[in-house]
């Protein structure tokens, strides 16, 4: 790393140091300003749900781009959809929707009849 220091001053330290703070500011003031308002059921059950709707919107383009096959990409996230309609637990949605995946990956090439 190239530190940058004139008259004793260590810029990246100041750097990182102001960036801390830049990032600090936009967490905490919502911390204090929102103390003593009260939330609508409705608000509040939206903006529980919010981590899980990014979280969907990044992971989801992903998929398709994980596997060697867009057709196990897809039987994997079906499978991994249909599980979370009966409220599996997260950690085994995942085992189970990757154990699928491969499994479709070993006999794909013989389904469709290609060669790899």
């Amino acid at each position: 790393m190239v530190s940058f220091s004139l008259g004793g001053v260590n810029y990246v330290a100041l750097m990182i140091i102001a960036m801390a703070i830049a990032t600090c500011i936009p967490r905490i003031i919502p911390l204090f300003a929102m103390r003593n308002i009260k939330i609508t059921g409705y608000w509040e059950n939206f903006f529980k749900l919010v981590p899980y709707g990014i979280l969907g919107v990044l992971t989801f383009p992903k998929i398709f781009g994980s596997t060697s096959s867009p057709v196990s990409a897809i039987i994997g996230g079906g499978v991994a959809f249909v599980l979370s309609l009966f409220k599996i637990k997260m950690v085994y949605i995942i085992i189970i929707s990757v154990v699928v995946v491969f499994i479709v990956e070993l006999f794909l090439p013989s389904v469709i009849g290609t060669s790899s």
